[in-house]
């Protein structure tokens, strides 16, 4: 099952494929292979060669939907390979703060989970955040997202920093251990800037981002002073469906890495793994997320 707040993939690069009745999707694929194994060395021989696909060529739809095929399986298989060489998976569910049960505290949870202090204080933070105001920290259902009118707004959260001011929201909601020290007030002072980067792109509840691409609410967040690609995507990650994978360079360079090419788009690491995880009865978001700490703690 699925939540209702899902990302349309990133989609990079892409060329011009005959129409083919049943298979455009297989043809943007077979497209996407050709340019990824023109612009290296075949450092797999027994890989098909899809160069022709690009131009036309001499390959029938059809058959350029077969190779696209089997080069997707191959680079699946590669990619559980690599998976089991590299990721060790103590358990494989995750954690709470995954299945946020309003938007605002996953901006909460994702700032100040890069701030001095064990990792556990975001949680904390967030939790003390819902307290306050009353509020649920976790969705009932964590494949359903509650509905609006039960979640806090991002105008919400906008409107508590009116009435209190990025102090007292510090001080007084937050109630870090580093009292209004300028890294709580620095974290504080993130989490209203990226709350009114969204609003200003029309994101107020976790319902909103739905078929919003990845990378247009990545670089709202982005365009925040002091906030670095690392918020960004852990944002993306807690409020994205189960499917959701962020696909940034980490897990584009490990699928290239996997399968020997020099780089793969962003769109082709996601389905690759987006299949992996089916393959392996994982979340696909939890593949990427755990994909992406291999890469950054390796």
């Amino acid at each position: 099952m699925r939540n209702a707040g899902k990302f349309s993939d990133t989609h990079e690069g892409g060329g011009t494929t005959q129409s083919c009745t049943g298979c455009n999707e297989e043809q943007s694929i077979a497209t996407e292979i050709a340019m990824n194994h023109e612009a290296q060395p075949d450092t797999h021989p027994r890989a098909p060669r899809l160069s022709r696909l690009r131009g036309g060529g001499r390959d029938s739809p059809r058959t350029s939907t077969t190779r696209a095929g089997e080069a997707e399986v191959s680079g699946v298989r590669q990619v559980i390979e690599a998976v089991g060489r590299c990721i060790s998976f103590d358990a494989v569910d995750l954690p709470t703060e995954f299945f946020p049960a309003h938007l605002p505290v996953a901006i909460v949870e994702a700032v100040f989970r890069f701030q001095p202090g064990p990792e556990e204080q975001s949680s904390q933070v967030a939790m003390r955040y819902c307290r306050h105001f009353g509020l649920a920290y976790r969705r009932r259902n964590k494949f359903k997202l509650p509905s609006v009118n039960e979640q806090e707004t991002v105008s919400d959260l906008i409107g508590r920093y009116d009435e209190r001011g990025v102090e007292g929201m510090a001080n007084e909601v937050f109630e870090t251990r580093y009292g209004v020290s300028e890294t709580a007030m620095c974290g504080a002072e993130s989490v209203v800037r990226i709350a009114k980067a969204l609003r200003h792109i029309g994101v107020d509840v976790l319902q909103d981002v739905q078929d919003r691409p990845a990378h247009e609410l990545g670089e709202a967040v982005r365009s925040v002073p002091g906030t670095d690609a690392s918020i960004a995507r852990l944002l993306l990650t807690y409020v994205g469906d189960d499917d959701f994978v962020v696909a940034d360079d980490h897990v584009r360079q490990f699928a290239a890495e996997a399968t020997g090419h020099r780089t793969v788009s962003a769109s082709w690491a996601a389905r690759l793994v987006r299949q992996a995880a089916h393959e392996l009865i994982l979340s696909p978001r939890y593949l990427d997320y755990r994909i992406y700490r291999y890469r950054v703690e390796r």
